[in-house]
């Protein structure tokens, strides 16, 4: 009987520590979940590399598209992080941070969102821009990047 109970108490243990870890994932934000990913999207002759980082919260993006190759480190300010917001000229905000990433980008001649979702398999990355204020059926650019380990942001910029 002794064995019985102590045999049931060790299934009860696992079981719950794995839906801990379950919960923990599920709590975590777009930005926790994909720091330091890099996903690619290759066009032409052109790469655009976005990478996540969550340590100062912020996207780096690599365009080789233009005419000459540019380097962006967009530093995002959350909601109550005013100081950041407008400082790079842009005016860069989180307005969403869970299981997608939305972003407030512009000045005040006119604000527009870009929102960043990743698929359930951590491989596909959606991006849709050109979006109005409100929701993200108003976009009207989407573009699609697929996870990288082969070409990275600092392969190309310090």
């Amino acid at each position: 009987m002794k064995k019985l109970l102590f045999i049931s108490v060790l299934l009860l243990a696992f079981a719950c520590s794995k839906d801990d870890e379950a919960s923990e994932q599920s709590e975590q934000t777009f930005l926790e979940k994909y720091d330091g990913f890099e996903f690619m999207r290759k066009e032409g002759n052109g790469t655009h590399i976005i990478s996540f980082k969550n340590s100062v919260v912020y996207i780096m993006e690599y365009y080789t598209s233009q005419p000459e190759p540019m380097c962006l480190e967009i530093h995002l300010a959350d909601e109550n992080n005013t100081d950041v917001y407008g400082a790079f000229g842009t005016g860069v905000k989180i307005i969403e941070n869970e299981s997608t990433l939305v972003i407030r980008y512009g000045s005040e001649g006119g604000y527009a969102n870009r929102y960043y979702s990743v698929d359930a398999s951590g491989e596909k990355l959606t991006l849709l821009f050109n979006c109005q204020m409100g929701s993200a059926s108003s976009c009207r650019t989407e573009q699609i990047f697929s996870k990288t380990t082969d070409e990275k942001y600092s392969d190309y910029c310090n």
